[in-house]
């Protein structure tokens, strides 16, 4: 199966610019993923770089999305109580800082779905280094760069 090739340098912007947000030098960012060891995977690879927060169904995830300040949303589409893409709206309407997102699901999404986010990646295209490279490239600030 011939999928999309990750833009690197998109998704490195879209995750360096999420993370500035965050406070006290760290971004913050939400996994909404129901598959417990996949989370589990993506907390252990992220690990110091960012601050991480776990959603498992469309209810918590909305729970977790009224807190402001969120750098990054990594998205899975297939949750226990609906859509993952049912945040999309939320998290790109007027009045509300964009917030970036990922949208990291066992199957591809349409180009206009993938259109509306910072990157559409497919779980089994997508190694473990290659997210832990692209994030942090994204996270981890050269020195001397200020925060």
């Amino acid at each position: 199966m011939a999928g999309k090739p990750i833009d690197e340098h998109r998704l490195i912007r879209a995750i360096k610019r999420g993370t500035e947000l965050g406070t006290s030098g760290q971004g913050n960012i939400l996994i909404v993923e129901d598959d417990a060891d996949l989370t589990s995977v993506l907390v252990n690879l992220i690990g110091d770089l960012a601050e991480v927060r776990v959603a498992v169904d469309l209810s918590e995830a909305r729970q977790q999305l009224a807190l402001p300040g969120w750098s990054l949303v990594i998205l899975d589409v297939t949750l226990p109580d609906g859509s993952g893409l049912d945040l999309i709206p939320f998290l790109k309407s007027e009045g509300r800082l964009p917030t970036p997102v990922i949208i990291y699901s066992a199957q591809e999404v349409s180009a206009d779905i993938a259109a509306k986010v910072e990157h559409a990646l497919v779980k089994s295209q997508t190694s473990n280094d290659d997210l832990l490279n692209m994030i942090k490239a994204m996270v981890v600030k050269p020195e001397g760069e200020a925060a």
